[in-house]
């Protein structure tokens, strides 16, 4: 299937989820698709999509956030997350994702904790390696402005896919917060990989110099 991204999420809603549904209830999907190089080095390509129907506007909604979380799924081999249904009591739980497995938890120690002390709390609890998206109190109240926010690499920024009001449908599945470790051999390995790296970095060279021409604003030395 040569989909992914925001063209997976549009694929999913037009033939998954009815056009009158309430987007907190359980017909609505919360969905995280990464795009098909999610697991390449080219530039900006870690970037990853969150969609589903909107609680904020009624129509489908597709927002896109940077962070580490996106390249890992990708890694893993996943084409896309989908959160269905509803549970049947109010719960607070993780998704945690490996290589190998694909758990549900209980978490009721994070609920109403803000998103800057949830990721201390799991980056404390996975370690370092581990990719973390979450919501805020918002999310859990299902509040038709909240946002869903991911870590990046050094937990210095926090990137938000902030449009849409997807934080309150992911707050609506019961799901506070999606862990994913892809610690191992990758499970699609590149090939040709000295080949497209060589393009990538080609890439990434034409992509600096119109950026720097069309600004006229000399953006420094290239990395390499």
């Amino acid at each position: 299937m040569r989909w992914g991204g925001r063209l997976l999420i549009a694929k999913f809603l037009l033939r998954d989820v009815p056009a009158t549904c309430d987007p907190l209830g359980r017909y609505n999907k919360f969905i995280i698709a990464p795009g098909l190089l999610g697991d390449t080095t080219v530039t900006t390509t870690a970037r990853f999509s969150v969609g589903g129907k909107s609680p904020l506007t009624h129509g489908v909604k597709e927002s896109d956030v940077g962070g580490e979380a996106g390249k890992k799924i990708a890694r893993l081999g996943i084409k896309a997350l989908v959160l269905e249904e509803l549970p049947d009591t109010a719960v607070t739980q993780i998704l945690t994702i490996t290589a190998d497995r694909i758990t549900l938890s209980d978490c009721s120690e994070l609920r109403g904790k803000q998103v800057s002390e949830t990721f201390h709390i799991l980056r404390k609890r996975f370690g370092s390696q581990a990719g973390i998206i979450c919501i805020g109190p918002a999310g859990e109240m299902r509040m038709a402005g909240a946002g869903v926010a991911v870590t990046d690499a050094q937990d210095i920024q926090v990137r938000y896919a902030a449009r849409g009001g997807l934080g309150a449908v992911m707050g609506a599945k019961g799901v506070k917060a999606i862990v994913v470790d892809d610690t191992g051999p990758a499970l699609r390995p590149l090939l040709m990989r000295p080949f497209f790296e060589k393009r990538a970095k080609r890439s990434f060279k034409r992509s600096w110099r119109i950026r720097r021409r069309k600004t006229g604003i000399n953006t420094g030395r290239l990395p390499f």
